[in-house]
């Protein structure tokens, strides 16, 4: 069985190849459509995606269909990349590969993937404003926003973006770092009357 970590190595070195070559010939936004087009049809027909999988079936037989499927309605590099990884019998990565292509894609074009938290709904015009306020704290990135509600953070804003990064100036984050100062400040006192 082959590991997560050799699939997303497999998975990064597809997608960049993949990518640079769409970049020398301009097909960037080609590509991530065509890509786009075959993930929906593996999430929409299952039967497609256990054929495509299958060691039932030769390689040939695959190539067959995908020939029948992608052949008219893909550009060539896409073709002819679905064709070398099928021939090196790494079909079952094409989900990672499209999803690595996708992020390439988003720092080609300067998407930024921030999430927030807040305790209710944003309307509409907030959700704008907020849009308009991160891209420009983010020179100028393209923000693609992703909302949940927690009412439990009380009021205030939770924002994740980058793989890492986190801004919790929520309410309830506040209170939590306040009490941890308190609690320190107590017992660096408690420290010096010991000394």
């Amino acid at each position: 069985m082959i590991s997560l970590d050799a699939t997303a190595h497999t998975a990064e070195v597809y997608s960049k190849t993949l990518f640079e070559l769409a970049e020398q010939q301009q097909l960037v936004d080609a590509v991530k459509n065509d890509l786009d087009m075959l993930g929906n049809l593996i999430s929409a027909d299952e039967n497609f995606s256990a054929f495509m999988t299958s060691p039932i079936f030769s390689s040939k037989q695959k190539q067959q269909l995908i020939e029948k499927v992608c052949g008219s309605s893909f550009n060539k590099l896409t073709f002819n990349f679905l064709t070398a990884v099928l021939s090196h019998n790494r079909i079952s990565s094409l989900p990672y590969i499209a999803e690595k292509y996708e992020k390439r894609y988003q720092n080609y074009h300067n998407y930024r993937n921030i999430h927030v938290t807040v305790s209710q709904p944003l309307g509409t015009e907030e959700q704008k404003d907020l849009k308009t306020a991160l891209s420009i704290a983010m020179n100028n990135a393209k923000i693609l926003l992703e909302t949940a509600v927690k009412p439990s953070i009380i009021g205030g804003i939770i924002i994740r973006y980058g793989d890492d990064k986190v801004i919790d100036n929520s309410v309830s984050g506040r209170l939590r770092r306040a009490i941890d100062d308190i609690i320190t400040r107590c017992k660096n006192r408690g420290k010096a009357y010991e000394a």
